[in-house]
């Protein structure tokens, strides 16, 4: 059985660096999609154990389990357009 591309308890909050406004994606290609060719972040959002599960199985059970009241459960960023994007972990 394959996984569901989106999970109701996990969103994408992509924000570029140049610009105030944050957009929402339920996939993570949508919010990849959007940053291409700029330099900013995308938050992971995942509101559930479930949800946790999805997006990372068991590890990321654990890694939720540890501040289930965390902002962001990662984030993604990039200080330039042409870098790949770094894991800067859970903000609380």
């Amino acid at each position: 059985m394959s996984r569901s591309k989106t999970h109701a308890d996990v969103e994408f909050h992509a924000q570029r660096k140049d610009s105030e406004d944050t957009e929402v994606f339920s996939t993570w290609e949508e919010a990849s999609a959007y940053m291409i060719g700029f330099a900013g972040s995308i938050d992971v959002c995942v509101w559930s154990q479930d949800g946790a599960h999805w997006y990372g199985g068991d590890d990321a059970v654990d890694q939720y389990l540890e501040d289930e009241e965390a902002s962001v459960f990662e984030r993604w960023c990039r200080r330039d357009e042409n870098e790949l994007f770094e894991c800067q972990g859970m903000i609380p």
